[in-house]
């Protein structure tokens, strides 16, 4: 068994891209609608000024409220007067609001050393089923089915404080065998994707992030060379990026 953890996100942690991507459909209205907007004020209060933060709206169409800010005191309140300005109406289209979402992130101009993250928000009338394998599909991806609306900015938080504690980005774990020593008859790590280099007959595990203090498992069965006296041998190689 091989363990990998997080280190301490006490140290300088990347900024932040964020944006949030609200469904705003006529089904939307009421209590959800005003619940949706405490807990996005929420998540304003708790950004710094090294993240950046855009609001994406959807409902038969989505709009980009407003692009990648600069959390600041002004923006702040600008953000904030954007999200009490909500209001609830028409269809629903995941679809529109999450391509706009990507296209946010996908467009930005500077990229290096910061953090991503979209978080979709929806009443998932219909549409619990698409929302869990939007997360699923990600590498990273959470599904949160919130059934009490006032729990919804403890949901947010969660998501939230994972985000500003991630302390890795496109972790990579490879797994090489050491000559005729060993051979590798598989790795076993969930779900995270898995990749085979027959020549070297290595495998490469790709976990996406790895957040503060979590720790990642993965189980390798190998099959060792015959030895017919006691002797020392290298048999497996483990790096990451």
């Amino acid at each position: 068994m091989l363990e990998i953890t997080g280190g301490d996100s006490s140290h300088d942690r990347p900024g932040l891209d964020l944006v949030a991507v609200l469904d705003v459909s006529g089904s939307m209205a009421g209590a959800k609608i005003a619940k949706a907007k405490t807990a996005m004020l929420f998540m304003i209060k708790k950004l710094s000024s090294i993240d950046r933060f855009s609001v994406v709206t959807f409902s038969g169409d989505a709009i980009r409220l407003c692009p990648l800010r600069q959390i600041s005191e002004n923006s702040r309140k600008e953000l904030e007067n954007l999200i009490n300005g909500l209001k609830a109406s028409g269809n629903t289209n995941i679809t529109a609001g999450l391509q706009t979402g990507l296209k946010v992130i996908n467009d930005r101009s500077l990229r290096r050393g910061r953090s991503v993250g979209i978080m979709l928000l929806s009443d998932g009338e219909q549409n619990a089923v698409v929302l869990k394998a939007i997360a699923d599909n990600s590498i990273e991806g959470t599904f949160s089915e919130v059934q009490n609306t006032a729990n919804l900015s403890i949901a947010f938080s969660q998501c939230l404080a994972g985000l500003l504690t991630r302390v890795v980005e496109d972790l990579k774990l490879t797994i090489t065998r050491c000559g005729d020593e060993s051979k590798i008859q598989q790795v076993i790590a969930g779900s995270y994707p898995q990749s085979k280099n027959d020549t070297t007959g290595s495998r490469t595990v790709t976990f996406g992030s790895l957040y503060a203090k979590e720790v990642r498992k993965v189980i390798v069965d190998l099959l060792l060379s015959p030895a017919e006296q006691e002797r020392g041998a290298g048999v497996l190689e483990i790096s990451y990026s």
